[in-house]
């Protein structure tokens, strides 16, 4: 199959195994997180296969075509059988497809379709092993013409039908999501200000079922765009309150006290969609719903991490608070203050969320292994601080174990020691030694 006629065509046209993929992007992605209405796209697809489309409402639907396709490769990819082809190179070639129009898009007339267009490219790279800071960019863009259409201040707006209304919530709420998500993964301000804004928030159930995934005997639910829209809300706050530069020069006891609210919501939060103990196990979900789910843990164990400045939550930090360590010695008892409970439970669920996916190779790998690395250092650090719990012999096996895995990776080349992963593991390894030695584990 090649990818999508060249865009000098300017015509859209797909054979048969993509419009395949395509419904598998709406059954597996676009469920979760809803850009399109699924009719509108395909209807959109039937007018301009038969007609030349070079204005930018063609560029749209070629640029959200590619990357849906993109999208549903990745997703395939990690859901499918361990002999299965990974499908990467061909999902790299319908992203640039997508990529190719973003000059078009940029610069276009903002409408509902450019906005589309622009988010699920952004999802499409997010998914790729693109740097962030590209995505971020073509959000930004895809945010401004979204407020420019007022989609920020939808309760106030007249004259549109309930099903468009109800479409512009739901994009708007995708936006808002990764704006959140981008903004503290980088560390940049949010474009998205809750005070800008008067949008219903989702429920729970629709009557379409948008969010909601099933496991295989149906005993299971969660909404996860609904989970990840209240994550967000979060999130905003936690950038607004520890994050920004204003916060961060707040006064010690003010910053611990909005430490201690947001535990309390992330834990709420945590009770409401995460609890019980079926949505982390093996065996409980279809494969594709199962890597939603997991990566709906990880977006609640990046945000506790966040929620709690003092312990590292990336390679950067992670590194730096290592380099303490060997400094200091390891031995040095302000080095091992045990971190929150919450924070150990958290990084227990991660090292067993990141094992669930059992394909995608060396893509998930990558994806996993950015949350399990700060989930490591926090339970070397609980482990040290108490070698006599009756979980710390269980805690660094499975650290180990992770550490392990990427020293694997390093020896056969497959990562660069130009990465802070790289720099991060030997420190890793000392640390858990020095747990062997002085821990009793």
């Amino acid at each position: 199959m090649q990818p999508l006629n060249n865009a000098s065509t300017a015509h859209v046209h797909l054979s048969d195994s993509e419009l395949a993929l395509v419904e598998l992007y709406f059954d597996h992605c676009n469920l979760v997180f809803p850009i399109f209405s699924k009719y509108a796209f395909l209807t959109s697809i039937l007018r301009h296969s038969f007609r030349t489309a070079a204005d930018e409402e063609g560029a749209a639907v070629r640029s959200s075509a590619s990357a849906m396709l993109s999208l549903a490769l990745r997703v395939h990819a990690l859901s499918e059988s361990e002999n299965a082809p990974s499908g990467e190179d061909r999902a790299s070639a319908y992203l640039e497809r997508a990529v190719g129009e973003l000059n078009t898009l940029v610069l276009a007339r903002p409408s509902m379709v450019t906005v589309q267009a622009l988010l699920v490219t952004v999802c499409a790279m997010l998914a790729s092993p693109d740097p962030a800071t590209r995505a971020s960019v073509v959000l930004a863009v895809a945010v401004r013409h979204a407020q420019s259409l007022d989609m920020h201040l939808l309760d106030t707006l007249v004259g549109i039908s309930g099903a468009e209304r109800l479409e512009r919530i739901r994009i708007f709420w995708c936006l808002y999501i990764l704006d959140k998500e981008l903004g503290l993964r980088l560390g940049t301000p949010s474009l998205l200000s809750d005070d800008d804004r008067c949008v219903l928030e989702p429920r729970e159930s629709s009557d379409d079922g948008i969010g909601l995934v099933s496991s295989d005997d149906g005993d299971t639910r969660v909404n996860v765009f609904t989970a990840r829209q209240r994550l967000a809300r979060i999130q905003s706050s936690v950038h607004a309150r520890l994050h920004t530069f204003k916060a961060r020069h707040a006064p010690k006891p003010e910053k611990a006290r909005v430490v201690e609210e947001w535990n309390v919501a992330l834990q709420k939060w945590q009770a409401a969609w995460l609890s019980d103990e079926r949505v982390l196990a093996q065996g409980t979900w279809p494969s594709w719903a199962l890597i939603h789910v997991v990566r709906l843990h990880f977006a609640y164990f990046h945000t506790l991490l966040l929620a709690n400045p003092l312990v590292p939550s990336d390679e950067v930090a992670i590194s730096s608070k290592l380099r303490e360590m060997t400094l200091k010695g390891f031995g040095a008892n302000e080095v091992f203050i045990r971190p929150p409970l919450t924070l150990a439970h958290g990084a227990r669920a991660t090292f067993k969320a990141a094992g669930l996916v059992r394909h995608g190779g060396l893509s998930w790998l990558m994806e996993a292994l950015r949350f399990v690395l700060p989930a490591v250092l926090i339970i070397l650090q609980t482990t040290i601080a108490d070698p006599y719990a009756e979980s710390a012999h269980a805690d660094f096996e499975r650290a180990d174990t992770w550490i392990g895995a990427f020293e694997l990776l390093r020896s056969r080349g497959t990562v660069s020691d130009n990465t802070q992963e790289s720099a991060v593991t030997p420190q890793l390894r000392k640390l858990a030694e020095q747990a062997l030695q002085t821990a009793g584990v």
